[in-house]
């Protein structure tokens, strides 16, 4: 075995080294905080997964500062500890080693867990269309009691995928799709002199809605109007 303290080489490469891995695992300490937030919004088992991912790197941290901390005390009294900072060596290297193969692991396996929701498959595309012209050529949307459990086992879908289908293609939720839908129906409806003698909130509920503030509600949102500003703003029909 070499001298330890005479060459000085092995010493420093063993600071070096320490050094190293607390760096590293500072950094994946500071990735897993800033992304706290996010995964107590994934399901618990992921949510459980990060918090002990999380409390292994905070616990190997701990290891380092203390390693350190005795190695240089040691050497102060001049006391060998070549046992030691083999010994702390080893373990910290190994565990850096199975931190940064289980981040990236999960990393990449969850990258492709997640892909689906982020880029929806040519087949899922498909599907959507087939879903959207079926709503719009059988006006399902006038339906005041459609529902997602509906369309989806009209296709034999989860209501859960055909949600992540309807978000991924519209950007909006299920609801506000059909409600939009619903509003540009009523907004034909509302300026058409075939439905003059139309109450306003008679053609919120032809178009689907159930009540007359759900109506306004929505009719707001999509179009920044009242249906009754809307009505003025086209100058066809009186506001009734």
């Amino acid at each position: 075995m070499p001298d330890y303290y005479v060459p000085g080489v092995l010493l420093y490469t063993n600071f070096a080294s320490f050094l190293f891995n607390g760096v590293v695992l500072y950094l994946i300490y500071k990735m897993l905080q800033n992304n706290a937030e996010l995964s107590k919004k994934e399901a618990k088992k992921k949510y459980g997964e990060q918090k002990w991912y999380t409390t292994i790197v905070v616990f190997f941290i701990v290891i380092i500062t203390v390693g350190l901390s005795t190695t240089i005390s040691l050497i102060q009294f001049n006391i060998d500890h070549t046992w030691l900072v083999y010994t702390i060596f080893l373990l910290v290297s190994f565990v850096g080693y199975y931190v940064g193969y289980v981040g990236v692991y999960r990393s990449t396996q969850r990258g492709e867990l997640r892909s689906p929701s982020n880029s929806v498959s040519k087949n899922g595309v498909n599907t959507y269309q087939k879903i959207h012209v079926y709503i719009i050529d059988e006006r399902r949307y006038l339906d005041r009691n459609l529902n997602l459990s509906e369309i989806a086992e009209k296709f034999g879908i989860s209501p859960g995928y055909l949600s992540q289908l309807i978000n991924s293609n519209s950007d909006q939720s299920f609801n506000d799709y059909i409600n939009k839908l619903r509003i540009e129906a009523s907004k034909k409806m509302l300026i058409e002199n075939q439905f003059e003698n139309y109450t306003i909130e008679s053609i919120g509920l032809e178009c689907g809605f159930k009540s007359k503030s759900n109506f306004y509600t929505a009719f707001k949102k999509f179009t920044g109007q009242t249906p009754s500003a809307y009505i003025k703003s086209q100058e066809i029909r009186p506001v009734s």
